[in-house]
């Protein structure tokens, strides 16, 4: 799957009373199976024992499961779909810290799903790489690269899948905005507060799958797009289909007040880098799906937000959680005109739904939705489409 960084970034997976919760459903480029990450624990009397996470992958129809569990202790956290191969990410705990102060190790490898394990599952060559971003697929179709962006170098390194062989890095941190794209972000750090430094935006720069600069979105235009009128650093990302078009969403939380919604974003035109138009939304953990001039998402039906002034002792707690599950979901489409449901999607008494993503070809959409049960929905993705039945899959996650 080659979308752009989702809403709300979160890879938390939890086991908790019963309730399973598994993480980041993706479907492959030919629709025909889902993948997702679930966890191994079990439980012993009262005790949860904590296993690593595995990738499991579902056949649609068949409703067969299949569990690639990750060598040596490792915990699969991310992963990308690339024709039958997914690229994974693992990371474990480490005895000892190391020198930079790290607790953890972190791998890749890349996973042929035709085949069985052992023989299914190549590690690559990534040492010495602290991902800053999510990893992600790019470059043309016929020329598919994993991209690593590392904090440490502050590049980013790049590897062929057709050979598995390094290629030169990116001089940045770069992050996938979808279908090959990606985009660097501009920072300067130039703001001291009490010898803390405090870093701030420039500008987002695009590049297409052949690398080459499509636009510079300059701080203005993206002043234009959030709720305050201010710069601020992207959330998420996502290129439209043709290139044309690039959302970009935004956080609305302050110190001092919150948006009626949780999100802002807006529609940059890659030609010039000004603002289309721009809109809100209160989205679950999810990706957008680009049609045309339209973006089309899964929002909670209603989510209550506390818009007025914060107190000075509410200063000192934490942000409200953003993008939790809810067990009233909409499917709606955005234009430069305004939002329109699309269709109220109906879930099971006590089940929530948590995350979504479109398919390659935006003909629908899974959903997770979690519970003391767990399955996907398949969501047909069209304008008409609230007549047409919404699938139902439940995977059986027994092993034997």
């Amino acid at each position: 799957m080659r979308n752009g960084i989702q809403f709300c970034f979160s890879f938390v997976i939890l086991t908790f009373c019963g309730c399973l919760t598994v993480g980041n459903p993706r479907l492959s480029p030919d629709g025909s199976r889902v993948a997702f990450l679930v966890p191994s624990d079990h439980i012993k009397g009262n005790d949860i024992i904590r296993e690593p996470m595995d990738l499991a992958v579902m056949h649609i129809k068949s409703r067969v499961v299949s569990f690639y569990p990750l060598p040596e202790g490792f915990s699969a956290n991310t992963f990308q779909w690339s024709g039958d191969r997914i690229h994974l990410s693992g990371e474990r705990p480490l005895n000892e810290p190391r020198e930079d102060g790290r607790k953890i190790e972190v791998r890749h490898w890349l996973l042929d799903t035709r085949l069985a394990l052992p023989q299914a599952l190549v590690a690559l060559d990534t040492t010495a790489c602290h991902l800053s971003h999510e990893p992600f697929i790019g470059g043309p179709d016929n020329q598919p690269k994993l991209f690593l962006p590392d904090i440490d170098s502050g590049q980013t390194h790049v590897i062929e899948l057709e050979t598995l062989k390094r290629a030169k890095p990116l001089p940045y941190e770069a992050i996938g905005i979808g279908h090959g794209w990606w985009m660097r972000i501009v920072s300067r750090e130039d703001k001291k507060t009490q010898e803390i430094v405090v870093p701030e935006i420039v500008a987002v720069e695009v590049y297409d799958t052949a690398g080459r600069r499509a636009v510079r979105i300059d701080r203005s235009a993206l002043s234009q797009g959030t709720f305050d009128a201010r710069p601020r650093f992207p959330l998420c990302a996502c290129i439209s289909p043709d290139g044309s078009r690039l959302l970009i969403a935004f956080e609305t939380d302050t110190i001092f007040r919150r948006h009626s919604h949780e999100y802002t974003f807006g529609v940059y035109s890659v030609k010039t880098g000004r603002l289309e138009w721009k809109g809100s939304s209160n989205a679950l953990r999810g990706w957008p799906a680009f049609l045309g001039d339209s973006v089309y998402l899964l929002e909670a039906k209603e989510r209550t937000i506390y818009t007025g002034e914060r107190t000075a002792g509410a200063l000192l707690e934490p942000s409200e959680p953003t993008s939790e599950p809810v067990s009233a979901i909409v499917l709606s489409k955005h234009t430069s005109t305004g939002r329109q449901v699309i269709r109220d999607v109906q879930l099971k008494e006590g089940e929530k739904a948590t995350r979504y993503m479109p398919s390659d070809d935006l003909s629908r959409i899974v959903l997770q939705t979690e519970g003391y049960h767990f399955r996907f929905l398949l969501i047909p993705l069209r304008d008409d489409a609230g007549e047409e039945k919404i699938t139902e899959v439940e995977p059986d996650l027994r092993r034997n």
